[in-house]
């Protein structure tokens, strides 16, 4: 997760359009949780808050946390 704070508006921009279509397909494929919903600005705060926080975890590790916490 070193990506996003490296402050590359292109590794950043990467990592969140793979989390947005983790998300996605997350959406896609859980009937109980569908419509995990989190804006963009937010989600790339959230990661960062996250790897600063958890520097020893897994991408999407992150990203399971974002839709646990934003599951309806």
């Amino acid at each position: 997760m070193q990506r996003l704070e490296s402050q590359n508006e292109a590794a950043i921009d990467g990592c969140v359009s793979w989390a947005q279509g983790y998300i996605s397909g997350f959406n896609y494929t859980d009937n109980e949780k569908k419509g995990i919903i989190i804006e963009y600005g937010a989600l790339i705060i959230w990661l960062i808050d996250y790897s600063g926080a958890n520097p020893t975890k897994y991408y999407y590790e992150a990203l399971q946390e974002v839709i646990d916490q934003h599951a309806r």
